[in-house]
C-alpha cells in the first residue's frame, strides 16, 4: 500500500514537471511567434519607409503627398523612426522650396506637399506633439505666402527664411531665430515673438498689430512702414533698426534701452502725423508741441483733435517709453 502511495507521488511530480515544461515550451513558442511577427512588421515598415522616400522625390504632388503621410504614419506607429522622419520632412521643405522651378511655379501659395508638412510639424497639435523633442530647422527655405496662422514655432531655426506675405497671425515664435528673415508684408498680428532673434530681419510693411516682442532682438531690422500699433516691445533691443514710417501708436516701449529711445523719438513725428492727423509741415515741432509758430507756440499740435485730447495722446506716447 505504501509502495502505491510512493508511485502516486512520483507520478504527480512527473505530471507537474511535464506541465512546467509544457508551459515553458508554450512561452518559448509564443516569444518565437512574437519575434517573427515583430520582424515581419519591422520588415514591412522598412519597405514602406523606403517606398515613401521614393515617393517624396516625385514631381507629382499627389504621389509626394502619399510619401509624406506614409512617413508620418510610420513615425506615429514606431518611435524609433520618429527623428529620421522629422529630419527628412524638414530637409524636404528646405531643399524643394529653394529650387528655381518651385519659386516660379508657387508664387501665391506653397505647394500642397509643403503646406501639408507645415501643418504636420507646426499647426496640427495632434501631429506636431509627437515631434516635440526635436527642433524645427527651416533655415533658408522659401515659405512665401505660407499659412502658419496659430502655428507653434517655438525655439525653431528660421534663419534667412523667406516669409514674404506669409500668414503668421497668432503664431508662437518665442525664442525663435528669425535673423535675416524676409518678413516683408507678413501678417504677424497678435503673434508672440518674446525673446525672438530678428537681427537684420526685413519687416518692411509687416503687420505687427498687438504683437508681443518682449526682449526681442531687432538690431539692424528694417521696420520701414511696419505697423506696430499696440505692440509690446518691453525690453526690446532695436539699435540700428530702420523705423522710417513705422507706426508705433500706443506701442509699449517700457524697459527699452536709451539707444532704443533715441531711435524711437525719431519716429515721433510720424506718430504725431498718424495719431493726431497733422499732415502739414512739422518743422518747429518738438515733442508734439509747437515751439516756433505763433500764436500756437507752446501748445500741442492738435490736427482734428482738441488740445486736451492731443496732450493726452502725447502723454500716452511718452508713458509707453518709460
Amino acid at each position: 500500500m505504501q509502495a502505491l502511495t510512493y508511485i502516486g507521488i512520483i507520478l504527480a511530480i512527473i505530471s507537474v514537471v511535464f506541465g512546467i515544461f509544457s508551459i515553458i515550451f508554450i512561452i518559448i513558442n509564443i516569444k518565437a511567434i512574437r519575434n517573427q511577427n515583430d520582424n515581419a512588421i519591422r520588415s514591412e515598415r522598412n519597405e514602406r519607409f523606403k517606398n515613401a522616400i521614393n515617393q517624396l522625390g516625385s514631381e507629382n504632388n499627389a504621389i509626394a503627398l502619399g510619401g509624406i503621410y506614409t512617413l508620418h504614419r510610420i513615425a506615429k506607429e514606431d518611435e524609433s523612426y520618429r527623428e529620421n522622419v522629422f529630419n527628412i520632412l524638414c530637409s524636404y521643405v528646405r531643399d524643394i522650396t529653394i529650387t528655381d522651378e518651385y519659386k516660379t511655379k508657387y508664387t501665391e501659395k506653397p505647394s500642397e506637399p509643403i503646406q501639408t508638412i507645415l501643418n504636420i510639424l507646426c499647426k496640427n497639435e495632434n501631429d506636431y506633439k509627437i515631434y516635440k523633442e526635436y527642433i524645427i530647422d527651416f533655415s533658408g527655405a522659401n515659405l512665401s505666402c505660407a499659412n502658419l496662422m496659430n502655428a507653434n514655432l517655438i525655439d525653431t531655426h528660421l534663419w534667412n527664411v523667406n516669409f514674404k506675405d506669409a500668414d503668421l497671425r497668432q503664431s508662437k515664435l518665442l525664442n525663435t531665430n528669425l535673423s535675416e528673415a524676409n518678413l516683408t508684408n507678413a501678417h504677424l498680428e497678435m503673434a508672440n515673438l518674446t525673446e525672438a532673434n530678428l537681427i537684420d530681419a526685413n519687416l518692411i510693411d509687416a503687420n505687427l498689430f498687438f504683437t508681443t516682442l518682449t526682449l526681442a532682438n531687432l538690431k539692424g531690422a528694417n521696420l520701414t512702414r511696419a505697423d506696430l500699433q499696440e505692440a509690446d516691445l518691453k525690453g526690446a533691443f532695436i539699435s540700428n533698426a530702420n523705423l522710417t514710417g513705422t507706426n508705433l501708436g500706443n506701442a509699449c516701449l517700457k524697459g527699452t534701452t536709451s539707444i532704443v529711445r533715441t531711435i524711437l523719438y525719431k519716429s515721433f513725428e510720424y506718430y504725431i502725423r498718424l495719431g493726431i492727423n497733422k499732415q502739414t509741415d512739422l518743422s518747429g515741432i518738438s515733442g508734439g508741441y509747437d515751439k516756433n509758430n505763433p500764436p500756437y507756440a507752446g501748445k500741442p499740435i492738435t490736427g482734428k483733435y482738441t488740445e486736451e485730447e492731443a496732450k493726452q495722446m502725447i502723454e500716452n506716447y511718452y508713458n509707453n517709453l518709460k
